[in-house]
């Protein structure tokens, strides 16, 4: 957060490795006017839980959303 100070409430979009992304980040970013995307973790926190237990099939994809702040799982060879 102290490397995006100067850019925060500026409208940009940030995008971040899955190391770093988080939903609370997210959330955090949103509220000052930045938005993000990425690749996730499955198992950080805040993450639902049905994305880690429901298959899914090649080809097909769910998702959920809470606010501003969307999660989606797309299955190819293996889950993205």
């Amino acid at each position: 957060m102290t490397l995006m100070e100067p850019l925060l409430n500026k409208g940009h979009c940030l995008t971040i490795d899955k190391f770093y992304s988080s939903p609370e980040l997210a959330d955090i970013l949103i509220q000052s006017l930045t938005d993000m995307y990425d690749t996730l973790k499955p198992r950080r926190k805040d993450v639902p839980k049905e994305l880690l237990s429901k298959k899914i099939d090649k080809g097909q994809m769910i998702a959920y959303q809470r606010g501003k702040v969307c999660v989606l799982k797309w299955m190819d060879k293996k889950a993205v």
